[in-house]
């Protein structure tokens, strides 16, 4: 394969499963050909798992939208390998307590549904219901709003400009 492979920062990575071996080989190798699983016949839940790897490892900073989004075998691999490319200092404890101390843990755990905000809006169901529903759980898991249902259709009127 073109390019070099410095061998020595990688000496302490640890590689506990084959997806993680399977990551790992997508992420050196992405940059040549971004269809190298496909190539290999890898099943889609293991192109997924090692395109997230390789999204994390992309990812200038990591905030509490990115722990929510990605499981947490995915953070702490990824961050596994960023620390052995001496691109992050992190620690499985500290990614397991930021997973841990979220806000919300699941979609689930919102204070409203989408049926909620189909009510507090003059428009049909449709897309855009998903759309709202992240904007919202991006305000939450940021801080820009609580979970909590009164505050959320306050918030959500002030945002959407309805209700």
């Amino acid at each position: 394969m073109p390019g070099t492979n410095d061998g020595a920062r990688w000496q302490n990575v640890k590689i506990e499963t084959a997806e993680q071996g399977w990551a790992y080989f997508y992420y050196l190798n992405v940059a040549h050909d971004s269809n190298i699983l496909s190539s290999y016949k890898c099943s889609n839940k293991l192109k997924t798992y090692a395109k997230n790897i390789e999204e994390l490892m992309q990812l200038d900073a990591w905030d509490e939208v990115t722990f929510f989004d990605y499981e947490l075998e995915s953070l702490l691999f990824a961050g596994r390998l960023l620390n052995a490319l001496g691109k992050s200092q992190v620690s499985d404890a500290d990614i397991v307590k930021a997973k841990e101390s979220l806000v919300i843990g699941s979609i689930q755990e919102l204070a409203v549904t989408g049926k909620d905000i189909v009510a507090w809006s003059s428009s049909k169901k449709g897309p855009w219901i998903k759309e709202r529903i992240d904007i919202l759980k991006r305000a939450v898991l940021l801080g820009e709003v609580t979970n909590d249902r009164t505050h959320i259709k306050e918030w959500y009127d002030a945002k959407f400009n309805e209700g």
